[in-house]
């Protein structure tokens, strides 16, 4: 029996959340199950290789702009060749020509695999409603990502699921420390969303504490030069360093001693879990996504959002009780242990594949008894 082709479809594959765990969760696939190919919207991105590396079958449409009418007719071509029985569109952008492909070429089930609650635009989000009508089925990351979406037209363990995101549990070697000054890290998109604004006030009160603190960021995207600019205009260069965009983030997350990301919203936040892994504190704040992670004073702290003064009791609370670091380091690992392995992932998609497949099967098995006696 022919294995059944499940397309992900996705804008592109330069480094981010979606991206990093589209890969790391292809990887584990049972390819016996399901046949799966990748095929992006723009051109190649940094993680291209490794998609190429692992074995995975990834093809782009090479979209020059938004008026290239010609990457539309590539995708047709695709869904017309690869006929996949199921399309998984990441991310807006694909998620639009994943409609139009559906309109077009309605054969292939359309899952949106949404990541956030909002696509940060008025625009966007009012589209994004337009489209449901054309989604088949939902999958969110998080159950605050499921609820943010019409109660209408998808309800939960039907035609919606949550699956959160799942890494593979590191080896813990001893973590290089700071002799001299407390590690406090980020990794995420620079991006107004992430609330790193809120997080470099908090940085200059902290400096004028006289504390013993160094602050790195990494990450590149549209905050890079406003982050930049206010990191020189309060003379934080000694402080805090923007490391730009490093494909191997994880490099860094090791020397963090304390992990902090204080987000305005965020579907799930996979960098906390990545960091939890390796028993570093981590700080979020109680948004969506996030406290579905953390549970205040038990495996991190929990702060409201858009508070510099709430960032920086934090920090000043784990900074002054390592005992307290240590717990919610050791308890972080054993959330992740639990509850955000990869392979629990894997198996959780997988059988949503399988499920909307049977059913679709049945559905034409019906009809086709229906449509005889009639």
């Amino acid at each position: 029996m022919k294995k059944p082709t499940i397309l992900h479809f996705i804008t592109n594959v330069n480094i981010g959340g979606a991206e990093r765990t589209l890969l790391r969760t292809i990887k584990h696939f049972d390819r016996d199950k399901f046949n799966h190919i990748v095929l992006t919207l723009l051109a190649k991105g940094s993680l291209w290789e490794q998609f190429k590396k692992e074995g995975i079958e990834i093809q782009s449409l090479n979209m020059k702009n938004h008026l290239d009418i010609f990457s539309l007719i590539r995708y047709i071509h695709v869904l017309r060749v690869k006929k996949p029985a199921i399309v998984v569109a990441y991310l807006f952008h694909a998620l639009t020509f994943a409609v139009i492909g559906k309109i077009l070429y309605p054969r292939s089930i359309l899952v949106h695999y949404k990541r956030s609650v909002t696509f940060a635009s008025r625009l966007r989000d009012k589209l994004n409603k337009l489209y449901t009508f054309f989604v088949d089925y939902l999958i969110g990351i998080s159950k605050g990502v499921v609820a943010s979406e019409s109660k209408v037209k998808f309800h939960l363990g039907l035609n919606s699921f949550f699956v959160y995101n799942g890494i593979e549990l590191p080896k813990i070697h001893k973590r290089p420390t700071s002799k001299v000054k407390t590690i406090i890290g980020t990794i995420a998109r620079l991006r107004y969303q992430k609330g790193l604004t809120y997080l470099l006030e908090a940085a200059k009160d902290l400096k004028n504490k006289k504390l013993k603190i160094k602050f790195i960021i990494i990450g590149g995207g549209e905050q890079y030069s406003d982050l930049k600019r206010i990191i020189d205009e309060s003379r934080l260069k000694d402080t805090v360093e923007l490391k730009g965009e490093k494909i191997n983030a994880e490099n860094y997350l090791k020397m963090f001693d304390i992990f902090i990301l204080p987000s305005i919203y965020e579907g799930f936040g996979n960098v906390f879990i990545e960091a939890m892994s390796y028993k570093i504190p981590v700080i979020g704040t109680n948004v969506s996504g996030i406290n579905e992670i953390i549970k205040n004073n038990i495996n991190g702290l929990l702060i409201k959002p858009k508070s510099p003064k709430a960032i920086t009791e934090a920090i000043i609370k784990l900074i002054e009780d390592p005992g307290l670091r240590e717990r919610l380091g050791r308890e972080g690992r054993k959330t992740v242990k639990k509850n955000f392995i990869i392979q629990k992932t894997v198996n959780e998609l997988e059988s949503i594949f399988s499920k909307i497949l049977a059913k679709q099967r049945n559905f034409r098995l019906t009809k086709g008894i229906w449509e005889r006696i009639i």
